[in-house]
């Protein structure tokens, strides 16, 4: 069963249960531009910049190849005394294009003014200062010295991510900027107003030195102009927040009132804001739409909240950003276990979540399975079958026992078609060979409380014990991988797992957390998080079984994370409001860093975020965190308010298809 609701994201976590306002929008606003004219129509414009027409600009309008140097341009034009244009633009079948323009006669040299446009566009567009930052951010894991070039669906999704920042046809903030849960509700909009003052401080000093001074890094050196210097920013955020600040401060528009905590451009989806009810974790399928997990349905008191009943999908680039609820199928209750198999399918693990007196069945020992249309292939009460006991390891269960999923978290998929699943409940992990569930094996050997799974290219399946404060590691046939399991010293109940592209395994130890697995009685998670001292930390389990661990970043509960495509480790934060952000290999590491040094010594601060839990990067380089609780929570409806998206933050990692990631 489908339901379709259209809107904005809400947020809880797998255990729940135990800005500046600046100028207000015009009073008649123009209309949203809808992307119509196709390739081959004539497409017309204006520029401007620092707030007036900009004449004698040279607009260009590039076709983007696979790689820059086959990256070209299609139509030319020069602006007139009112800053119009009008161009012929005829791109070879299906490819993205994109404006650029010069200062024009007189300008400074390395200005620079961009528009995405994608494969469809309104009759008439503005280019100007805002629409430089949105296209620099959007597209910034594709830009190479200024120059766009890439393929696929992340190429698609950056381009459709200027939309959601700016409208082509008036150069304004888009209206789903402007409005909540983003607008005055976040940082965002000011951020985005403030770099195109940044931009505009061009003009005045005659050329864009300092900007592009400002906006130098070590891991992509200095911009050749301002659109450059905007990819720059979205890839290194904290990025000399107060220089650019200052020259920001003398822009045409006066909205630079403080300096900001970064340079994050950042969107919240909120859904209906009923819809969101504790998203734990989530994917992305093949065409960049997100897959979301959702724990609960909130009650007026917390003994009558029962666990989430649909698998929701969030489509951010449609133009409504609508959010499909998908029901049936036995889904009731998930938390943080989601995986998509082999064949395309979405699996979802039903720990069920309910309060006391929560009339329907919790649903803690079954799976749900989807389409990617949407339909069930589950049966109404989920899969329950749990697997035939195998590889143990003098446990009271005997070999050849059947065994049942209990209490379900973290799950993972293998390339030959396996689903693995953790079963926090009964101390085992479940395998569903080529994800049939009359095929099932289940797996223990001393694994406490499993949590997160992750299967490796040789389909070995990493699964994380917060009882026992290890890392297990399970061939297909239930055998333990040589030297599992895995520990150390700083390891502390570790709940996500996350491998890079050199097959290294990182893991998230909260310190803090220990799920009610079905167990009566036990601390509540509030007080977990009160009373916990220890130093959190992530660990490194190297491909040869070494193990080191690595604190800082501005980790208080790590929860999830995820590698780059620079395999760089994300850390979603249980605490609140930043990500923590780590060096993952030495060779991509920037100067004077090594593997587990922190990128950020506090992390990536965002004023939109709550208390995360899983993180993901998508094929554009857009960063997601689902804010899964309220930071200060009302226990009968603790959940966040949103799913985040840090746009163009982290190079996409090498396995997500269709990515043509940008040169270095």
């Amino acid at each position: 069963m489908k339901r379709i609701v259209t809107a904005v994201a809400v947020v809880l976590t797998s255990t729940a249960l135990g800005a500046t306002a600046l100028t207000p929008a015009a009073a008649t606003e123009p209309a949203e531009s809808v992307a119509t004219t196709r390739a081959g129509n004539e497409l017309s414009g204006r520029v401007e910049f620092d707030g007036r027409a900009l004449r004698g600009a040279t607009v260009e309008a590039y076709e983007v190849g696979a790689r820059p140097e086959l990256t070209r341009r299609i139509a030319r034009d020069r602006t007139d005394a009112l800053g119009r244009f009008r161009l012929r633009v005829k791109p070879s079948r299906d490819r993205q294009v994109y404006l650029v323009t010069d200062g024009g006669r007189g300008a400074a040299r390395d200005l620079v003014l961009a528009l995405g446009l994608g494969t469809s566009w309104p009759d008439s567009v503005t280019i100007n200062e805002l629409t430089t930052v949105a296209t620099g951010y959007s597209l910034a894991q594709f830009l190479d010295r200024g120059t766009v070039a890439g393929e696929g669906v992340g190429l698609a999704n950056g381009m459709s991510m200027v939309r959601n920042i700016v409208d082509a046809a008036s150069g304004r903030p888009a209206r789903f900027l402007r409005s909540a849960p983003n607008g005055s509700e976040t940082s965002t909009l000011g951020t985005l107003r403030t770099l195109g003052d940044a931009i505009a401080s061009c003009r005045r000093e005659r050329d864009c030195r300092e900007l592009l001074d400002d906006t130098t890094t070590s891991r992509r050196g200095r911009p050749n102009g301002t659109l450059q210097a905007m990819a720059n920013l979205a890839n290194d955020p904290l990025l000399n927040t107060r220089s650019i600040h200052r020259l920001a401060a003398r822009g045409p528009w006066g909205r630079s009132v403080r300096v900001p905590e970064s340079w994050v451009i950042a969107l919240l989806f909120q859904g209906t804001g009923r819809q969101f009810r504790g998203p734990g974790n989530f994917l992305f399928d093949a065409d960049g739409s997100v897959w979301i997990t959702n724990n609960y349905i909130p009650a007026r008191v917390k003994e009558l909240v029962c666990g989430g009943r649909a698998l929701l999908k969030l489509d951010p680039y449609s133009a409504q950003h609508t959010v499909h609820e998908y029901t049936g199928g036995g889904v009731n209750g998930v938390g943080f276990g989601i995986a998509q198999d082999a064949k395309g399918r979405i699996w979802v693990s039903n720990y069920g979540f309910k309060g006391t007196k929560c009339p329907i069945d919790p649903g803690s020992n079954t799976l749900s399975l989807f389409g990617l249309d949407g339909k069930a292939l589950s049966p109404a009460g989920g899969f329950t079958q749990g697997g035939i006991a195998r590889g143990l390891r003098n446990e009271s269960v005997r070999e050849g026992d059947v065994m049942a999923l209990s209490w379900p978290q973290g799950m993972g998929a293998g390339a030959d078609g396996s689903v693995w699943v953790a079963n926090c409940g009964n101390d085992s992990v479940t395998r569903y060979i080529d994800g049939d569930p009359t095929r099932s094996e289940n797996y223990s050997g001393g694994v406490d409380k499993p949590f997160g799974v992750v299967v490796d290219d040789r389909g070995i399946a990493w699964v994380t014990s917060i009882g026992s404060d290890q890392v297990f590691a399970y061939h297909p046939d239930g055998r333990q991988v040589e030297g599992s399991p895995f520990s150390d010293r700083d390891m502390r109940r570790p709940l996500g797992i996350a491998l890079d592209s050199g097959n290294t395994k990182w893991v998230a130890n909260s310190v803090k957390i220990d799920l009610p697995c079905g167990q009566a009685g036990g601390a509540s998670l509030a007080d977990l998080i009160e009373n916990a001292t220890t130093s959190p930390s992530i660990t490194m389990i190297t491909e040869a079984g070494r193990t080191e661990s690595f604190t800082g970043g501005g980790l208080t509960i790590p929860w999830g994370l995820s590698t780059d495509g620079d395999d760089n480790v994300w850390v979603a934060d249980f605490g609140g409001k930043r990500v923590s952000v780590f060096c993952g290999r030495d060779a991509t590491c920037p100067a004077g860093l090594r593997t587990g040094d922190p990128l950020y010594r506090n992390g990536i601060p965002f004023d939109g975020l709550q208390r995360n839990t899983g993180v993901q990067i998508d094929q554009a380089g857009n960063v997601w965190l689902a804010n899964n609780w309220k930071p200060v929570p009302v226990q009968s409806d603790p959940g966040g308010n949103g799913m985040v998206v840090m746009v163009g933050a982290a190079p996409p990692p090498a396995q997500m298809a269709g990515v043509a990631p940008a040169a270095r």
